[in-house]
């Protein structure tokens, strides 16, 4: 628990993950995981507490993910050929409790070429990548740190992380994004 020098309450915060991998073949890989939390503020009326968890951005995290990879590329820090697919689905919330309720889907396939008529570094990558969430009454909100966002080295380069969209964006329900990049040694 932690007490603030300013205010006179006290934060206790307990929370736990668990996370279950296999391998099902040697390109191929599950993940089962939960993670649980609990935040208890002492100190401060239940009115109070439902505003200072607003402000503060506090919120009761539990959830159970699944998680499934193909990787058929040569070398994962540098792939000249191959393919990475990936499915995500993560469910927050619900029968677990907590301050939010939803669910989340993210699938994405990568595919790496490299022509036997080109120099050694010449690559042709392509990305496909799809998202959704779908929020569930009774809160029907999505945290912003569990929203989409566009922009930086693992979406689109050259824009600063997070940049993209509208102005003062809280993030997104829906992912849509294609990628084709020509990669050379200079």
């Amino acid at each position: 628990g932690v007490k603030s020098v300013i205010q006179p309450y006290r934060i206790e915060e307990l929370g736990a993950n668990l996370s279950l991998s296999r391998e099902i073949r040697k390109t191929t890989r599950i993940w089962l995981g939960g993670s649980f939390q609990q935040i208890n503020i002492f100190d401060i009326s239940e009115a109070e507490e439902i505003n200072f968890r607003r402000e503060k951005g506090i919120n009761e995290r539990r959830k159970i993910n699944f998680n499934l990879e193909h990787d058929t590329r040569g070398n994962p820090l540098l792939p000249l050929d191959g393919s990475l697919t990936q499915i995500y689905m993560e469910y927050v919330g619900g029968f677990l409790k907590g301050d939010n309720n939803f669910f989340k889907l993210i699938s994405s396939w990568s595919r790496y070429y490299q022509s036997k008529k080109l120099k050694k570094f010449q690559v042709l990558a392509s990305r496909l990548k799809l998202g959704l969430i779908r929020d569930f009454p009774p809160q029907n909100y999505v945290p912003t740190f569990d929203r989409f966002y566009m922009g930086g080295a693992s979406s689109i380069r050259g824009y600063v992380e997070n940049s993209l969209g509208a102005k003062d964006s809280l993030g997104g329900k829906v992912l849509g994004l294609a990628n084709l990049e020509y990669r050379a040694e200079l």
